[in-house]
């Protein structure tokens, strides 16, 4: 079955806007997340700050990388942050928090709660993360339940010391304003849930029973969607259900630290009703019964950063990949120098003859070109890449002989490639004008040839065409290679993506995932078209097609 996806230049260039901008909005995100955000190093020097945390901390944006962790601190409050930074910083992967006051400038307290992840392990990062959080009002809910309680202590007190009518007409007051208290609070709750229904968010309630038990008060829609589970299906199976295996602990250890009275914030997984797995970053906070302390219901908010971490993992792939990749040749070239200058000093002291020595260090020399080629390609993808994703890739486009492209391209193939067949087939005119950039055309063209000769045995024919089609030329690679399979198809034209499983060819390394999609970018910019055809087991032709100077252009 032959699959065939084409694109127009206008769709290919709005899915490349639209990745830019999807790219330019994580950095905004990060930057204004409502969340301050700082990275700071071993020593508590401040790395970071993003401009939620400058605010929370009344910094300006021109100091804060001037000044240590506990630059803004009291005198009291620096103790209780050196223990908790302390403790991180002992083993990767550690979390701790600790909570601080601000003096304003209006002369007020805000009160600050920070958890520091030690991530010194990530190799692009090395920092500890630090996460700002304003909980000001949480600190002034605390002191006003504490004002309440010994208020109702101190009309206790009285009753008990003086059995009088005005007494009990205090206490009678004083059980209406809870009664009054706990309406308005209900009332609240309730006008919580409906906004965040509207509003679609992730959200959700759960009820701590006297008995231990867990039971679910309510689910947004939005969620319930996000898990593909109707409510009653997930109140059967319990929550535990849906978690990720590797995930259980640390959930279990998260409700842990709720029960204990604590908010917490996590990342974890769970598996939708479809088996997708998607990662949920969780916020929730308890509240407690203000006659026992104990925990009573919890509240939480859930955001989903499945993208964040698969673009997070693409990103430690790439790093680990692109340096294994650009490090293979150097040390190729490293062994073919040292094994020239021990033959050098061999053929210095032998009887060979000075034909025979220079063919041998010519052998080695060639070796080592190939091996600066390689690393050539390499550096030129990743220079692509960038440029790319600046949208800075730079074309310079006139009047050139298609023709005459694709036969110097396919001669140089030729000549580096002795053993192979290639078979061209041109139309039956002397030139055919296109406005390109002849550069980055052969350019296209070189890298359909070359993974044609990599993922084929030498001894099977490459076919090289170019077809007028009416106001377009298209010219094809037919390979007799493994073939891609549907999926395969669509997924060559990402970022960094490689066939799973391919053989190649020629003892020739994979590469770094980038030469369709440097590809499909110039012909987009080209307003041409780019795809394949292909069937598993068979082989695969690579197609791109370039508008013709039309008379009276």
């Amino acid at each position: 079955m032959f699959i065939r996806r084409t694109f127009t230049g206008k769709s290919r260039e709005a899915h490349s806007e639209k990745m830019r901008s999807v790219e330019q909005r994580f950095r905004t995100l990060v930057e204004f997340s409502s969340e301050g955000i700082r990275l700071l190093d071993l020593h508590g020097q401040v790395l970071y700050t993003n401009a939620t945390a400058a605010q929370l901390l009344n910094l300006s944006s021109s100091n804060t990388l001037s000044i240590s962790l506990y630059d803004v601190l009291s005198h009291t409050d620096k103790r209780a942050v050196a223990k908790a930074f302390e403790r991180v910083t002992t083993a990767p992967g550690l979390s701790t928090k600790a909570q601080y006051s601000i003096t304003q400038a209006d002369g007020t307290t805000r009160w600050l709660e920070e958890t520091y992840v030690n991530r010194l392990n990530v190799p692009d990062l090395a920092a500890i993360v630090a996460t700002l959080r304003d909980i000001t009002e949480q600190k002034q809910a605390e002191r006003e339940r504490e004002t309440r309680l010994q208020e109702r202590g101190d009309v206790l007190a009285q009753m008990q010391q003086i059995q009088t009518e005005e007494a009990r007409l205090q206490l009678q007051d004083f059980v209406k304003k809870l009664v009054i208290e706990q309406d308005m609070l209900r009332e609240r709750e309730a006008q919580a849930r409906t906004t965040a229904e509207l509003t679609s968010d992730y959200a959700y309630a759960y009820h701590f029973r006297p008995d231990g038990t867990i039971e679910r008060e309510w689910t947004t829609s939005a969620f319930m969607a996000l898990t593909g589970f109707e409510p009653e299906e997930f109140d059967e199976r319990g929550w535990e259900h849906f978690i990720h295996p590797d995930d259980k602990e640390q959930v279990e250890e998260r409700l842990r630290t709720v029960l204990a009275g604590l908010s917490n914030v996590r990342e974890w997984r769970i598996t939708t009703r479809q088996g997708e797995i998607l990662w949920l970053r969780d916020y929730c906070r308890p509240i407690l019964d203000p006659e026992t302390g104990e925990v009573v219901r919890v509240y939480g908010a859930v955001q989903d950063i499945t993208q964040r971490k698969e673009a997070e993992q693409q990103k430690d792939d790439f790093i680990g990949m692109a340096g294994h990749e650009l490090r293979t040749p150097l040390t190729s070239v490293k062994a073919y120098v040292q094994l020239a200058r021990r033959g050098l000093q061999r053929l210095a002291n032998s009887s060979v003859s000075e034909a025979e020595k220079i063919t041998r260090i010519d052998d080695l020399l060639e070796r080592i070109e190939h091996q600066v080629k390689i690393q050539t390609r390499l550096i030129s993808d990743l220079l692509d890449v960038s440029r790319i994703t600046a949208n800075n890739l730079e074309l310079h486009f006139d009047v050139c002989d298609l023709i005459k492209v694709v036969r110097e391209v396919v001669t140089d193939q030729r000549a580096v490639n002795t053993e192979r067949p290639f078979n061209l087939t041109l139309p039956e005119v002397d030139t055919l004008p296109v406005i390109a950039d002849a550069d980055r055309i052969g350019q296209v063209l070189n890298n359909y040839l070359t993974n044609a000769h990599k993922y084929s045995d030498d001894n099977k024919p490459i076919e090289v065409r170019l077809e007028i089609e009416r106001e377009f030329v298209r010219i094809s690679v037919q390979d007799e290679g493994p073939g891609l399979t549907p999926y395969e198809q669509q997924r060559i034209w990402e970022r960094f993506y490689q066939t799973p499983g391919k053989k190649i060819q020629h003892g020739q390394r994979p590469g770094l995932g980038l030469g369709l999609y440097i590809c499909q970018t110039i012909i987009s910019k080209h307003n041409g078209e780019i795809g394949v055809t292909s069937q598993r087991g068979i082989g695969s032709t690579f197609w791109f097609t370039l508008p013709i100077i039309q008379q009276g252009d």
